[in-house]
C-alpha cells in the first residue's frame, strides 16, 4: 500500500489524474529551447551536451567543449534566437538506428544509447538538430519565444553549466 497525501492507495485501485496544460507547454518551449542551445553549441563550438535540467522558469544544459574559452554566450543567445525566428518545423518520426547513426545532425553519441532499441522516436528541427527523443515539443521554432541566457558557471575542465530563461514579449494588435 502506498501514501498519496494521506490516502491509502492499493495495487488496481482507480485514480483520477488531471494534465497541467499550462505547465506542460511551458515545458515544451522550454524542452524544444534546448534542442536549439544544444544544436547551436555543438554547431559553433563542437559542444556537447552532457546534462540538463528543464524548467517551467529557467533551464540548465551542461556542455562540454574541446575549448571552453571559445565559448560566447552572446553569440549562443543570438544563433538560438535566430532559429526561433527562423520559423522551422519541428516533425517527430520513427527512425531505425542505423539512419541515426551516421547522421551529422544527430549529436548524441548513439553508441552511449541502449544497444537493444532499433527503432527509435526523433525529433527534427529542420537543417538544425536531429534528436532521439521521448519529450514533449513545440510544431515550430517560431513558436518559442527568444531565450535570453542568464549564467554561465564554470563545472570543471571543458565544462560550462549555461542557464537560460525565455523572454516574455507583449503582443502588440
Amino acid at each position: 500500500m502506498h501514501q498519496m497525501e494521506g490516502h491509502d492507495l492499493e495495487v488496481g485501485a482507480q485514480v483520477e489524474a488531471m494534465i497541467d496544460g499550462q505547465r506542460r507547454n511551458t515545458l515544451s518551449l522550454m524542452h524544444t529551447a534546448q534542442h536549439l542551445v544544444s544544436a547551436h553549441a555543438d554547431i559553433l563550438w563542437s559542444g556537447r551536451t552532457v546534462g540538463n535540467q528543464i524548467g517551467v522558469g529557467r533551464t540548465r544544459i551542461d556542455l562540454e567543449f574541446p575549448d571552453r574559452g571559445a565559448f560566447d554566450r552572446q553569440v549562443l543567445e543570438t544563433a538560438v534566437n535566430g532559429s526561433i525566428e527562423d520559423d522551422r518545423d519541428i516533425r517527430m518520426s520513427f527512425v531505425d538506428r542505423e539512419e541515426l547513426v551516421d547522421d551529422p545532425l544527430v549529436r548524441v553519441n548513439m553508441e552511449r544509447m541502449p544497444a537493444d532499441i532499433e527503432r527509435w522516436r526523433v525529433i527534427e528541427i529542420e537543417g538544425i538538430d536531429r534528436c532521439p527523443c521521448a519529450g514533449t515539443h513545440v510544431a515550430s521554432t517560431r513558436l518559442i519565444p527568444p531565450i535570453e541566457i542568464t549564467r554561465v558557471k564554470s563545472k570543471g575542465k571543458g565544462r560550462l553549466r549555461v542557464e537560460y530563461e525565455t523572454v516574455q514579449t507583449e503582443e502588440i494588435d
